[in-house]
């Protein structure tokens, strides 16, 4: 499990606060997404990283997550990079 607490310094708790999905499209693709309020991460050949913000509704004041430690936790959160700050990739 990923020690989250340990490394908010690092992270700052954005897979908690946004998303990101790796999507194919093209130049025209790439500025629908940011005329809609998306952000274009980073991009190679024919992939976009594109950014949505989503901040999980059991987040924390202090950026800590209110279920950590509990059953109720999703799995996923737990195998997540600290040191990936564009958020959670899908």
């Amino acid at each position: 499990m990923l020690d989250c607490v340990s490394n908010l310094d690092v992270c700052k708790a954005s897979c908690c606060k946004q998303v990101t999905f790796v999507v194919q499209g093209d130049e025209d693709m790439e500025n629908y997404w940011v005329l809609h309020g998306f952000t274009v991460v980073k991009k190679d050949d024919k992939n976009y990283y594109i950014t949505v913000p989503s901040k999980c509704e059991v987040l924390g004041e202090d950026n800590k997550c209110t279920l950590f430690g509990k059953p109720e936790r999703p799995e996923v959160c737990g195998g997540l990079d600290f040191g990936n700050t564009d958020g959670y990739i899908i």
